[in-house]
């Protein structure tokens, strides 16, 4: 039965009584509303919330050292090359830093913050092409608050910009019809590799493979061959050498041993040089990544599956044995069949996943994030699970019965005693009021959002729901996460040395290798990572101020006069959470040696 939201529906009628989303402009209202709540999560106290992860400071350094030095080609950190990773993060928080005028935590995280938002909106839209008004709102819902959506469009790193890209190149590939033309195959293919190329700036081939695997894989599957011949497009293939050997040459020209590093961080990681992991790693972060909406995409995976691939099982039995000189004719008539009598979108969407998912599972080196361009699938089982209950209630159903509008309420009483009850098992820094009033007011909102779905109230439920998500989630950006956050005392102690300098001095940081501190640190500075390179600098200079761990306060009194200035341990007002290696930080005075005969650095 078509929905509300994918027809006019008069004043009167048998639906009436029960319509969530009466008219049009209440369906933009709704949609609106989504895109609010879920900008605010996204936005919100993007620069202050958390501060700088590891990994964002291998992005946010040597894109603020390009800007200093004016060489868009070497990314460095702390003045010494990091070729691990292709220029595009480096790139992408250059250009908001110039829009912005500046550059900060919140403008380096501005390119996921983003793309996130416009991932939402392309899945939406995604969704409003393939199953109507609901399911759009349904897919932004999905897209915008799902907990991977919010760790890493709220991170300054490339993983959010490569998911926008992947999705954006397998929905021009999804939206093909046999039907078109050359020239908009044509185009098709030129903007799917000029994604690719994008992509591969941003993580090499990790991108391109994303891309290309599950949209070859579909269009073999459909048979459409005169457009997988597209995939051999002159201009393209140029855009995409281009992309993929420019930067690479001009790189290898000065810094030749950028071939050893990549190939450690592509083949390396793909055979397990760089670790490994079991084959079900991927399994736990994908329902994790998913939620709040995993089992709203899960229950949508039956219907999903018969639609895709009608016909399936009794194929299996109408095919001759292999060993049949009829074998391939049968296989082939089966195929067309199932081609024919199924549902090409269920079936992209189960190729995107099953595609990718096997890829990431592959490798031998696992990380979490791998598995991310997988996730916007999900989006478009989401929806379909919402626009199904959606027709429910357009129907004069009840969505939820009073049993679970029960259990939600008991939950949401649980939320808000559990904190206190466990006051003394609590993570160091979370007080109980504090989880009370996150866990309290997304359990109430849920409640009160479930009695008015049991009494068919279902656009105040919605209401409920992104008002209830709002606070809660501001609550949460302003309180819990900034508790939780292990790494503002060490940020702080940086500051205060640069402070205690000023900005005309050089300060350095010895043997932590690629720190997020170096961030806080400020300009001047410089990195070493050998008692050679510290013996070089004080050839040159008679004092040096160092960063550095009170592990290599013996080496480095060995290479001068040594003066401990202030110790990370002494520092007033610690943070309850710390890493450990921070606890060891301290600044140091490093003087040439006085006493003659002093032995030569070791190495």
């Amino acid at each position: 039965m078509a929905s509300v939201l994918d027809r006019p529906v008069g004043k009167h009628g048998p639906a009436a009584a029960h319509k969530p989303w009466p008219t049009i402009r209440a369906w933009h209202l709704i949609l609106l509303a989504t895109f609010v709540a879920g900008g605010f999560s996204i936005f919100f106290r993007l620069g202050e919330a958390k501060s700088l992860g590891s990994h964002e400071g291998y992005a946010i350094v040597p894109a603020r050292e390009m800007l200093l030095s004016g060489d868009y080609i070497v990314p460095r950190f702390g003045e010494m090359p990091r070729l691990k990773k292709p220029p595009l993060i480096y790139w992408s928080i250059i250009a908001a830093a110039k829009v912005t005028g500046g550059l900060d935590i919140a403008t380096a995280r501005l390119p996921a913050a983003l793309s996130g938002l416009a991932l939402a909106g392309l899945m939406s839209a995604w969704a409003f092409r393939w199953y109507g008004r609901a399911a759009a709102i349904g897919a932004a819902a999905a897209q915008l608050t799902s907990v991977y959506v919010l760790v890493f469009a709220r991170r300054a790193e490339a993983d959010m910009i490569l998911v926008l890209l992947i999705a954006a190149s397998l929905a021009i590939i999804a939206s093909h019809r046999p039907s078109e033309s050359r020239a908009t195959s044509f185009l098709r293919w030129l903007g799917l590799w000029a994604c690719a190329a994008i992509a591969w700036l941003g993580k090499f081939h990790f991108g391109p493979a994303m891309i290309f695997v599950p949209a070859v894989a579909w269009l073999v599957f459909e048979r459409r061959w005169r457009m997988l011949l597209g995939l051999f497009n002159p201009i393209g293939l140029l855009v995409f050498a281009a992309a993929a050997g420019i930067w690479p040459a001009l790189i290898l020209q000065r810094l030749p041993q950028a071939w050893d590093i990549w190939q450690e961080e592509t083949i390396g990681r793909a055979v397990g040089e760089l670790g490994r992991q079991p084959f079900w790693y991927y399994v736990p972060h994908l329902a994790a990544w998913t939620l709040p909406w995993t089992l709203f995409a899960v229950l949508a995976w039956p219907a999903s599956a018969r639609a895709a691939f009608r016909g399936l099982s009794g194929a299996v039995s109408r095919v001759s044995h292999p060993h049949s000189v009829r074998f391939l004719s049968e296989l082939d008539r089966e195929w067309r069949r199932i081609v024919s009598a199924g549902d090409s979108r269920e079936r992209f969407l189960w190729v995107w996943f099953i595609m990718t998912f096997a890829m990431v599972t592959i490798s031998a080196n696992k990380h979490p994030h791998y598995v991310l361009p997988a996730l916007p699938a999900f989006s478009l089982w989401t929806a379909q699970r919402l626009r199904q209950l959606h027709e429910q209630a357009q129907r004069g159903e009840r969505i939820l019965p009073a049993s679970l509008a029960v259990l939600l309420t008991l939950l949401a009483i649980c939320g808000g005693i559990v904190p206190f009850a466990l006051s003394g098992k609590l993570p160091s820094g979370v007080t109980p009021p504090m989880l009370a009033a996150v866990m309290g007011t997304a359990g109430v909102g849920v409640a009160v959002a479930g009695w008015l779905l049991y009494f068919r109230l279902h656009r105040i439920a919605s209401v409920t729901l992104l008002a209830a998500w709002m606070l809660a989630y501001g609550f949460a950006a302003m309180q819990l996460i900034p508790a939780q956050d292990h790494r503002l005392g060490a940020y702080r102690f940086a500051e205060d040395a640069r402070k205690r300098y000023g900005g005309n001095v050089e300060i350095g940081i010895y043997g932590m290798d690629q720190d997020a501190a170096v961030w806080h640190l400020g300009e001047p500075l410089f990195r070493a990572e050998t008692p050679s390179q510290i013996a070089a600098r004080l050839k040159s200079t008679s004092r040096l101020r160092l960063i550095t761990l009170a592990e290599h306060q013996s080496l480095l009194s060995e290479l001068g006069d040594l003066q401990i200035v202030e110790r990370f341990a002494d520092y007033p007002d610690l943070p309850a959470v710390e890493l450990g290696h921070y606890r060891q930080m301290m600044l140091i005075e490093l003087s040439r040696p006085t006493i003659a005969g002093l032995s030569p650095p070791r190495r």
